[in-house]
């Protein structure tokens, strides 16, 4: 797997990555804080919010999601990875991602 992708590129698109990411994370923030929702404890994009403080439900949150797709986009169309390139190497970023999550919530609810 070759990329065709110029060092240019791929920094633009990790740039623009973080600012799409932080605005819908700031959006977020501001709904939450609208509504009185604390912000430490529940979060409204995760399923946490049926369950305050599980951490595990924590996990699974749609910005997480959000972000995979943002990966995967910028895999396609930066990269030049083919579909089927791009669709693994997302699924592969989404697999670790909720893996290191799970193992984050696990270590906290050890040291509780």
């Amino acid at each position: 797997m070759k990329s065709k992708a110029s060092t240019q590129a791929i920094r633009a698109a990790s740039v623009s990555y973080m600012i799409v990411t932080l605005n819908i994370e700031s959006i977020v923030l501001v709904i939450q804080k609208m509504f009185g929702l604390t912000l430490t404890s529940v979060k409204i994009t995760t399923l946490n919010i049926f369950k305050s403080g599980d951490l595990y439900l924590g996990v699974i949150d749609l910005q997480l999601f959000f972000k995979v797709l943002l990966i995967g986009i910028v895999y396609y169309y930066t990269s030049k990875l083919s579909k089927r390139s791009a669709f693994i190497w997302s699924f592969v970023a989404l697999i670790i991602l909720l893996l290191y999550g799970f193992l984050g919530a696990y270590i906290s609810n050890i040291l509780k």
